[in-house]
Protein backbone atom coordinates (compact mmCIF):
# COMPACT_ATOMS: atom_id res chain seq x y z
CA UNK A 1 0.00 0.00 0.00
CA UNK A 2 2.74 2.32 0.92
CA UNK A 3 4.32 1.56 -2.09
CA UNK A 4 0.76 2.45 -3.89
CA UNK A 5 1.22 5.38 -2.30
CA UNK A 6 4.42 6.69 -3.43
CA UNK A 7 3.52 5.59 -6.60
CA UNK A 8 0.05 7.34 -7.00
CA UNK A 9 1.81 10.50 -5.05
CA UNK A 10 5.16 10.16 -8.06
CA UNK A 11 2.35 10.04 -10.59
CA UNK A 12 0.90 13.05 -9.74
CA UNK A 13 3.79 15.29 -8.89
CA UNK A 14 4.39 13.89 -12.71
CA UNK A 15 0.62 15.36 -13.81
CA UNK A 16 1.29 18.18 -12.32
CA UNK A 17 4.53 18.76 -14.24
CA UNK A 18 3.37 18.18 -17.17
CA UNK A 19 0.34 20.77 -16.45
CA UNK A 20 2.83 22.95 -15.68
CA UNK A 21 4.66 22.29 -18.61
CA UNK A 22 1.52 22.72 -20.85
CA UNK A 23 0.65 25.80 -19.20
CA UNK A 24 4.02 27.25 -19.92
CA UNK A 25 4.27 26.22 -23.45
CA UNK A 26 0.72 27.87 -23.71
CA UNK A 27 2.00 30.82 -22.45
CA UNK A 28 4.91 31.26 -24.61
CA UNK A 29 2.97 30.54 -27.19
CA UNK A 30 0.66 32.98 -26.33
CA UNK A 31 3.34 35.75 -25.84
CA UNK A 32 4.89 34.92 -29.39
CA UNK A 33 1.78 35.36 -31.09
CA UNK A 34 0.90 38.71 -28.90
CA UNK A 35 4.17 39.51 -30.35
CA UNK A 36 4.12 38.62 -33.53
CA UNK A 37 0.52 40.77 -33.70
CA UNK A 38 2.29 43.88 -32.49
CA UNK A 39 5.02 43.49 -34.50
CA UNK A 40 2.85 43.21 -37.63
CA UNK A 41 0.58 46.80 -36.13
CA UNK A 42 4.02 48.58 -35.63
CA UNK A 43 4.97 47.63 -39.13
CA UNK A 44 1.62 48.51 -40.51
CA UNK A 45 2.30 52.13 -38.37
CA UNK A 46 5.43 52.23 -39.64
CA UNK A 47 4.31 51.81 -43.42
CA UNK A 48 1.38 54.24 -43.18
CA UNK A 49 3.66 56.73 -41.11
CA UNK A 50 6.23 56.48 -44.42
CA UNK A 51 3.29 57.02 -46.48
CA UNK A 52 1.90 59.96 -44.72
CA UNK A 53 5.81 61.35 -45.05
CA UNK A 54 5.94 60.71 -48.57
CA UNK A 55 2.66 62.47 -49.28
CA UNK A 56 3.66 65.25 -47.00
CA UNK A 57 7.05 65.82 -48.40
CA UNK A 58 5.42 66.00 -52.13
CA UNK A 59 2.81 68.25 -51.22
CA UNK A 60 5.33 70.39 -49.59
CA UNK A 61 7.45 70.04 -52.62
CA UNK A 62 3.82 71.27 -54.67
CA UNK A 63 3.90 74.44 -51.96
CA UNK A 64 7.67 75.05 -52.67
CA UNK A 65 6.92 75.58 -56.36
CA UNK A 66 3.84 77.70 -56.11
CA UNK A 67 5.77 79.89 -53.52
CA UNK A 68 8.70 80.47 -55.68
CA UNK A 69 6.15 81.24 -58.46
CA UNK A 70 4.10 83.56 -56.39
CA UNK A 71 7.23 85.36 -55.31
CA UNK A 72 8.65 85.44 -58.87
CA UNK A 73 5.46 86.97 -60.22
CA UNK A 74 5.19 89.44 -57.15
CA UNK A 75 9.27 90.37 -57.87
CA UNK A 76 8.39 91.65 -61.27
CA UNK A 77 5.38 93.13 -60.47
CA UNK A 78 6.48 95.50 -57.88
CA UNK A 79 9.57 95.91 -60.20
CA UNK A 80 7.32 97.11 -63.06
CA UNK A 81 5.45 99.46 -60.32
CA UNK A 82 8.45 100.52 -59.43
CA UNK A 83 9.48 102.09 -62.78
CA UNK A 84 5.94 102.91 -63.55
CA UNK A 85 6.25 105.60 -60.48
CA UNK A 86 9.63 107.01 -62.12
CA UNK A 87 7.97 108.04 -65.09
CA UNK A 88 4.76 109.23 -63.68
CA UNK A 89 7.17 111.31 -61.45
CA UNK A 90 9.18 112.63 -64.95
CA UNK A 91 5.89 112.82 -66.42
CA UNK A 92 4.84 115.38 -63.62
CA UNK A 93 7.79 117.55 -63.50
CA UNK A 94 7.28 118.07 -67.56
CA UNK A 95 4.03 118.82 -67.24
CA UNK A 96 4.75 121.29 -64.53
CA UNK A 97 7.49 122.71 -66.92
CA UNK A 98 4.29 123.01 -69.41
CA UNK A 99 2.26 125.03 -67.13
CA UNK A 100 5.28 127.37 -66.65
CA UNK A 101 5.67 128.01 -70.16
CA UNK A 102 1.67 128.30 -70.78
CA UNK A 103 1.89 131.00 -67.86
CA UNK A 104 4.76 132.88 -69.67
CA UNK A 105 3.22 132.86 -72.93
CA UNK A 106 0.02 134.41 -71.70
CA UNK A 107 1.78 137.20 -69.85
CA UNK A 108 3.46 137.72 -73.47
CA UNK A 109 0.24 137.54 -75.26
CA UNK A 110 -1.32 140.18 -73.04
CA UNK A 111 1.79 142.88 -72.99
CA UNK A 112 1.72 142.30 -77.63
CA UNK A 113 -2.38 143.15 -76.65
CA UNK A 114 -1.56 145.86 -74.66
CA UNK A 115 0.96 147.50 -77.11
CA UNK A 116 -1.31 146.99 -79.79
CA UNK A 117 -3.81 148.49 -78.43
CA UNK A 118 -1.71 151.51 -77.30
CA UNK A 119 -0.25 151.63 -81.01
CA UNK A 120 -4.45 151.51 -82.47
CA UNK A 121 -4.77 154.69 -80.26
CA UNK A 122 -1.85 157.09 -80.64
CA UNK A 123 -2.85 156.16 -84.61
CA UNK A 124 -6.44 157.35 -83.64
CA UNK A 125 -4.98 160.19 -82.00
CA UNK A 126 -2.98 161.30 -84.43
CA UNK A 127 -5.94 161.26 -87.23
CA UNK A 128 -7.02 159.38 -90.14
CA UNK A 129 -4.72 160.14 -92.55
CA UNK A 130 -4.51 159.00 -96.27
CA UNK A 131 -1.51 158.10 -97.99
CA UNK A 132 -2.74 159.32 -100.85
CA UNK A 133 -4.22 162.12 -99.91
CA UNK A 134 -0.78 163.01 -97.86
CA UNK A 135 1.24 162.88 -100.86
CA UNK A 136 -1.49 165.82 -102.88
CA UNK A 137 -2.05 167.76 -100.31
CA UNK A 138 -0.32 171.27 -101.01
CA UNK A 139 1.50 171.21 -98.14
CA UNK A 140 4.85 172.32 -96.81
CA UNK A 141 7.61 169.57 -98.17
CA UNK A 142 9.02 169.23 -95.17
CA UNK A 143 6.17 168.78 -93.00
CA UNK A 144 4.86 166.30 -95.63
CA UNK A 145 8.48 164.60 -95.36
CA UNK A 146 7.86 164.39 -91.52
CA UNK A 147 4.30 163.07 -91.98
CA UNK A 148 5.25 160.32 -94.27
CA UNK A 149 7.91 159.21 -92.34
CA UNK A 150 5.45 159.46 -88.94
CA UNK A 151 2.83 157.37 -91.26
CA UNK A 152 5.57 154.30 -92.19
CA UNK A 153 6.59 153.97 -88.35
CA UNK A 154 3.74 153.43 -87.17
CA UNK A 155 2.64 151.10 -89.86
CA UNK A 156 5.71 149.05 -89.10
CA UNK A 157 5.00 149.48 -85.56
CA UNK A 158 1.76 147.76 -85.89
CA UNK A 159 2.90 144.73 -88.50
CA UNK A 160 5.52 144.17 -85.81
CA UNK A 161 3.57 144.29 -83.10
CA UNK A 162 0.46 141.83 -85.12
CA UNK A 163 3.11 139.46 -86.11
CA UNK A 164 4.82 139.35 -82.54
CA UNK A 165 1.34 138.45 -81.21
CA UNK A 166 0.52 135.36 -84.23
CA UNK A 167 3.69 134.01 -82.82
CA UNK A 168 2.60 133.92 -79.40
CA UNK A 169 -0.78 132.31 -80.35
CA UNK A 170 1.41 129.98 -82.24
CA UNK A 171 3.67 129.04 -79.37
CA UNK A 172 0.32 128.50 -77.00
CA UNK A 173 -1.52 126.00 -79.76
CA UNK A 174 1.77 124.05 -79.45
CA UNK A 175 2.28 124.31 -75.28
CA UNK A 176 -1.74 123.44 -75.26
CA UNK A 177 -0.69 120.29 -77.76
CA UNK A 178 1.60 119.61 -75.81
CA UNK A 179 0.03 119.59 -72.37
CA UNK A 180 -2.64 117.44 -73.55
CA UNK A 181 -0.21 114.90 -74.97
CA UNK A 182 1.58 115.12 -71.66
CA UNK A 183 -1.64 114.36 -69.58
CA UNK A 184 -2.70 111.95 -71.92
CA UNK A 185 0.55 109.68 -71.09
CA UNK A 186 -0.30 110.84 -67.42
CA UNK A 187 -3.62 109.14 -67.30
CA UNK A 188 -2.08 105.95 -69.41
CA UNK A 189 0.57 106.03 -66.62
CA UNK A 190 -1.65 106.27 -64.21
CA UNK A 191 -3.98 103.33 -65.25
CA UNK A 192 -0.89 101.09 -65.81
CA UNK A 193 -0.19 101.78 -62.19
CA UNK A 194 -3.47 100.54 -61.15
CA UNK A 195 -2.78 97.83 -63.27
CA UNK A 196 0.44 96.78 -61.64
CA UNK A 197 -1.02 97.19 -58.15
CA UNK A 198 -4.05 95.22 -58.63
CA UNK A 199 -1.23 92.44 -60.14
CA UNK A 200 0.88 92.85 -56.88
CA UNK A 201 -2.01 92.51 -54.51
CA UNK A 202 -3.08 89.43 -56.17
CA UNK A 203 0.29 88.24 -55.98
CA UNK A 204 0.47 88.83 -52.89
CA UNK A 205 -2.96 87.11 -51.87
CA UNK A 206 -1.75 84.37 -53.24
CA UNK A 207 1.47 84.26 -52.02
CA UNK A 208 -0.06 84.79 -48.38
CA UNK A 209 -2.47 81.72 -49.18
CA UNK A 210 0.59 79.43 -50.17
CA UNK A 211 2.69 80.88 -47.59
CA UNK A 212 -0.11 79.81 -44.67
CA UNK A 213 -0.27 76.69 -45.85
CA UNK A 214 3.18 75.92 -46.39
CA UNK A 215 4.24 77.08 -43.11
CA UNK A 216 1.38 74.28 -41.31
CA UNK A 217 3.01 71.87 -43.54
CA UNK A 218 6.34 72.41 -41.58
CA UNK A 219 4.70 72.37 -38.32
CA UNK A 220 6.87 69.80 -37.02
CA UNK A 221 9.86 70.33 -35.51
CA UNK A 222 11.83 67.60 -37.42
CA UNK A 223 10.61 68.93 -40.62
CA UNK A 224 11.77 72.25 -39.87
CA UNK A 225 15.54 70.91 -39.61
CA UNK A 226 15.28 68.87 -42.19
CA UNK A 227 14.62 71.63 -44.63
CA UNK A 228 16.83 74.31 -42.38
CA UNK A 229 19.53 71.93 -43.25
CA UNK A 230 18.60 70.68 -46.80
CA UNK A 231 18.75 74.43 -47.50
CA UNK A 232 21.40 75.59 -45.78
CA UNK A 233 23.62 72.69 -47.91
CA UNK A 234 21.87 73.53 -51.13
CA UNK A 235 23.09 77.08 -50.34
CA UNK A 236 26.85 76.08 -49.49
CA UNK A 237 27.01 74.03 -53.02
CA UNK A 238 26.22 76.92 -54.98
CA UNK A 239 28.49 79.40 -53.22
CA UNK A 240 30.80 76.97 -53.16
CA UNK A 241 30.36 76.63 -56.78
CA UNK A 242 30.55 80.74 -57.31
CA UNK A 243 33.24 80.18 -55.55
CA UNK A 244 35.30 77.87 -57.93
CA UNK A 245 34.03 79.93 -61.06
CA UNK A 246 35.46 83.16 -59.25
CA UNK A 247 38.86 81.59 -58.68
CA UNK A 248 38.64 80.07 -62.43
CA UNK A 249 38.11 83.34 -63.49
CA UNK A 250 40.88 85.02 -61.34
CA UNK A 251 43.26 82.62 -62.82
CA UNK A 252 42.61 83.51 -66.35
CA UNK A 253 42.73 87.19 -65.40
CA UNK A 254 46.15 86.68 -64.00
CA UNK A 255 47.39 84.83 -66.95
CA UNK A 256 45.96 87.92 -68.91
CA UNK A 257 47.76 90.45 -66.58
CA UNK A 258 51.39 88.49 -66.90
CA UNK A 259 50.91 88.31 -70.71
CA UNK A 260 50.36 91.76 -70.91
CA UNK A 261 53.18 92.49 -68.76
CA UNK A 262 55.29 90.52 -70.89
CA UNK A 263 54.04 92.47 -74.05
CA UNK A 264 54.74 95.91 -72.11
CA UNK A 265 58.36 94.73 -71.00
CA UNK A 266 58.79 94.17 -74.52
CA UNK A 267 57.75 97.69 -75.53
CA UNK A 268 59.72 98.79 -72.73
CA UNK A 269 62.73 97.30 -74.58
CA UNK A 270 62.24 97.83 -77.65
CA UNK A 271 61.69 101.76 -77.16
CA UNK A 272 65.03 101.91 -75.19
CA UNK A 273 66.13 100.18 -78.24
CA UNK A 274 64.83 102.87 -80.56
CA UNK A 275 65.40 106.11 -78.05
CA UNK A 276 69.31 104.78 -78.52
CA UNK A 277 69.13 104.90 -81.88
CA UNK A 278 67.42 108.23 -82.01
CA UNK A 279 70.08 109.41 -79.64
CA UNK A 280 73.17 108.43 -81.76
CA UNK A 281 71.04 109.88 -84.67
CA UNK A 282 70.58 112.97 -83.03
CA UNK A 283 74.12 113.12 -82.07
CA UNK A 284 75.38 112.25 -85.70
CA UNK A 285 73.39 115.37 -86.99
CA UNK A 286 74.46 117.86 -84.36
CA UNK A 287 78.23 116.84 -85.60
CA UNK A 288 77.19 117.29 -89.06
CA UNK A 289 75.60 120.63 -88.35
CA UNK A 290 78.64 121.84 -86.21
CA UNK A 291 80.84 120.73 -89.49
CA UNK A 292 78.23 122.63 -91.69
CA UNK A 293 78.22 125.68 -89.73
CA UNK A 294 82.04 125.73 -89.80
CA UNK A 295 81.59 125.29 -93.40
CA UNK A 296 78.86 127.88 -93.81
CA UNK A 297 76.85 126.23 -95.69
CA UNK A 298 73.30 127.04 -95.89
CA UNK A 299 71.59 124.06 -98.35
CA UNK A 300 73.88 121.67 -95.57
CA UNK A 301 71.96 123.30 -92.57
CA UNK A 302 68.55 123.03 -93.84
CA UNK A 303 69.06 119.30 -94.59
CA UNK A 304 70.39 118.62 -91.38
CA UNK A 305 67.38 120.33 -90.09
CA UNK A 306 64.75 118.85 -91.84
CA UNK A 307 66.57 115.44 -90.62
CA UNK A 308 66.60 116.72 -86.93
CA UNK A 309 62.71 117.38 -87.41
CA UNK A 310 62.25 113.75 -88.38
CA UNK A 311 63.71 112.26 -85.79
CA UNK A 312 61.44 114.44 -83.59
CA UNK A 313 58.62 113.28 -85.38
CA UNK A 314 59.65 109.49 -84.85
CA UNK A 315 60.09 110.72 -81.03
CA UNK A 316 56.54 111.60 -81.09
CA UNK A 317 55.00 108.33 -82.75
CA UNK A 318 57.42 106.52 -80.03
CA UNK A 319 55.75 108.43 -77.19
CA UNK A 320 52.15 108.35 -78.73
CA UNK A 321 52.55 104.11 -79.19
CA UNK A 322 53.66 103.96 -75.43
CA UNK A 323 50.61 106.16 -74.49
CA UNK A 324 48.02 103.93 -76.57
CA UNK A 325 49.31 101.14 -74.41
CA UNK A 326 49.33 102.18 -71.55
CA UNK A 327 46.05 103.36 -72.28
CA UNK A 328 44.99 99.99 -73.86
CA UNK A 329 45.40 97.52 -70.73
CA UNK A 330 42.63 96.28 -69.74
CA UNK A 331 40.84 96.59 -66.06
CA UNK A 332 41.15 93.31 -64.53
CA UNK A 333 37.80 93.69 -63.11
CA UNK A 334 38.76 92.81 -59.65
CA UNK A 335 37.48 94.10 -56.42
CA UNK A 336 39.26 94.67 -52.92
CA UNK A 337 37.02 92.61 -50.69
CA UNK A 338 36.10 93.83 -47.43
CA UNK A 339 37.65 95.75 -45.13
CA UNK A 340 37.26 94.87 -41.59
CA UNK A 341 37.53 98.63 -39.80
CA UNK A 342 33.36 98.73 -39.04
CA UNK A 343 32.98 101.40 -41.96
CA UNK A 344 30.19 99.61 -44.00
CA UNK A 345 27.05 101.07 -44.37
CA UNK A 346 23.61 99.01 -43.06
CA UNK A 347 21.97 97.69 -46.30
CA UNK A 348 18.78 99.09 -44.51
CA UNK A 349 17.81 101.05 -42.13
CA UNK A 350 15.22 99.22 -38.92
CA UNK A 351 15.58 97.22 -35.67
CA UNK A 352 17.78 94.00 -35.33
CA UNK A 353 14.93 91.01 -35.31
CA UNK A 354 17.55 88.30 -35.04
CA UNK A 355 21.40 88.47 -34.67
CA UNK A 356 24.06 86.24 -35.92
CA UNK A 357 24.62 82.78 -34.04
CA UNK A 358 21.45 83.38 -32.16
CA UNK A 359 19.41 79.74 -31.70
CA UNK A 360 17.57 79.07 -34.82
CA UNK A 361 16.71 75.00 -33.90
CA UNK A 362 17.87 72.94 -31.00
CA UNK A 363 20.94 72.09 -33.59
CA UNK A 364 21.13 75.22 -36.05
CA UNK A 365 22.52 78.65 -35.64
CA UNK A 366 21.46 81.89 -37.59
CA UNK A 367 24.51 82.59 -40.00
CA UNK A 368 23.86 85.98 -40.74
CA UNK A 369 21.32 89.01 -39.45
CA UNK A 370 17.28 89.23 -39.89
CA UNK A 371 16.62 93.55 -40.22
CA UNK A 372 13.01 94.85 -39.75
CA UNK A 373 12.46 96.98 -42.77
CA UNK A 374 8.90 98.03 -44.51
CA UNK A 375 8.45 96.10 -47.43
CA UNK A 376 9.65 98.10 -50.34
CA UNK A 377 12.66 99.59 -48.62
CA UNK A 378 15.45 99.98 -51.01
CA UNK A 379 18.39 97.42 -50.24
CA UNK A 380 22.23 98.57 -50.84
CA UNK A 381 24.95 97.41 -51.66
CA UNK A 382 27.39 97.16 -48.60
CA UNK A 383 30.54 97.52 -50.99
CA UNK A 384 31.24 97.63 -54.99
CA UNK A 385 31.35 94.24 -56.18
CA UNK A 386 29.91 91.84 -58.98
CA UNK A 387 25.96 90.20 -58.56
CA UNK A 388 26.85 86.39 -58.96
CA UNK A 389 23.21 85.08 -57.89
CA UNK A 390 19.77 86.94 -58.73
CA UNK A 391 17.08 84.15 -58.46
CA UNK A 392 14.46 82.30 -56.01
CA UNK A 393 16.15 79.91 -53.64
CA UNK A 394 14.36 77.10 -51.47
CA UNK A 395 14.77 78.66 -47.63
CA UNK A 396 16.02 82.49 -48.59
CA UNK A 397 13.04 83.25 -51.08
CA UNK A 398 14.71 86.02 -53.65
CA UNK A 399 17.95 86.17 -52.50
CA UNK A 400 20.96 88.20 -54.42
CA UNK A 401 24.56 87.06 -53.97
CA UNK A 402 27.55 90.02 -54.64
CA UNK A 403 30.85 88.96 -54.84
CA UNK A 404 33.67 91.55 -53.30
CA UNK A 405 36.43 89.71 -54.63
CA UNK A 406 39.17 87.97 -52.07
CA UNK A 407 36.94 85.28 -51.11
CA UNK A 408 34.12 87.63 -49.71
CA UNK A 409 30.67 87.72 -50.29
CA UNK A 410 27.27 89.60 -49.26
CA UNK A 411 23.91 88.31 -49.04
CA UNK A 412 20.17 89.57 -49.01
CA UNK A 413 17.39 87.53 -48.80
CA UNK A 414 13.91 87.57 -48.41
CA UNK A 415 13.40 90.31 -50.99
CA UNK A 416 10.30 91.38 -52.71
CA UNK A 417 11.99 92.01 -55.91
CA UNK A 418 15.24 92.48 -57.28
CA UNK A 419 17.01 95.22 -59.22
CA UNK A 420 20.41 93.58 -60.50
CA UNK A 421 21.11 91.06 -62.76
CA UNK A 422 23.65 87.68 -62.84
CA UNK A 423 26.60 89.51 -64.16
CA UNK A 424 26.49 93.27 -63.72
CA UNK A 425 28.80 95.50 -61.47
CA UNK A 426 27.61 97.20 -58.28
CA UNK A 427 29.13 100.28 -56.64
CA UNK A 428 28.37 101.06 -52.44
CA UNK A 429 25.41 102.64 -51.79
CA UNK A 430 23.58 101.46 -54.93
CA UNK A 431 19.87 99.90 -54.74
CA UNK A 432 20.32 95.88 -55.71
CA UNK A 433 16.94 94.71 -54.26
CA UNK A 434 13.62 95.83 -52.76
CA UNK A 435 12.58 94.54 -48.97
CA UNK A 436 9.87 91.67 -48.36
CA UNK A 437 9.00 88.93 -46.92
CA UNK A 438 9.69 86.42 -49.66
CA UNK A 439 10.64 82.44 -48.27
CA UNK A 440 7.89 81.82 -46.72
CA UNK A 441 8.49 84.71 -43.99
CA UNK A 442 5.76 86.50 -41.89
CA UNK A 443 7.03 89.51 -41.47
CA UNK A 444 9.14 91.99 -44.29
CA UNK A 445 12.55 92.03 -43.45
CA UNK A 446 15.94 91.80 -45.07
CA UNK A 447 18.02 88.82 -44.25
CA UNK A 448 21.76 89.51 -44.67
CA UNK A 449 24.99 87.73 -44.11
CA UNK A 450 28.57 88.14 -44.98
CA UNK A 451 30.54 85.02 -46.39
CA UNK A 452 34.42 84.22 -46.34
CA UNK A 453 35.35 81.10 -48.49
CA UNK A 454 31.98 80.26 -48.34
CA UNK A 455 31.52 80.00 -44.60
CA UNK A 456 29.39 82.41 -42.91
CA UNK A 457 31.21 84.78 -40.41
CA UNK A 458 29.58 87.60 -38.01
CA UNK A 459 28.99 90.90 -40.03
CA UNK A 460 29.58 93.57 -37.19
CA UNK A 461 33.40 93.73 -37.89
CA UNK A 462 32.31 95.30 -41.15
CA UNK A 463 29.02 96.96 -40.50
CA UNK A 464 29.60 100.88 -38.43
CA UNK A 465 27.95 100.97 -35.50
CA UNK A 466 23.89 101.68 -35.19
Amino acid sequence: MRGCEVISNKTSRVGQLAGALFFCLWFIAGNAWAANQQLGTMQSQIKEQQKNIKLSKQELAKLNTQLKADEQAISAAAAKLNQTKQQLKQNQQKLATLQKDKQALELQAKYQKQLLAKQAESAFQAGNHDYLKLLLNQQDPAKLSRSLDYYDYLNKARIEAIDALRVTHTKLAKNQQATKETESKLQALLSEQQEHHQALLASQQSRAKVRNQLQQSVQNDEQKLTKLVKAEKALKARLEELRRQREEQERRERAERERLAKLKAEQERQRRLEAQRLAAEQKRIAEQQRIAAQQQKVGEQQRLAAQQQKVTEQQNRVAEQQAAARSSKPNSGGYSGLSTNGSLRWPVQGPILISYGSPRTAELKWKGTLIGASEGTQVKAVAPGQVVYADWLDGFGMLLVIDHGRGYMSLYGHNQSLLRQVGQSVEQGEPVALVGDSGGQDRSGLYFEIRYQGEAINPTKWLARR
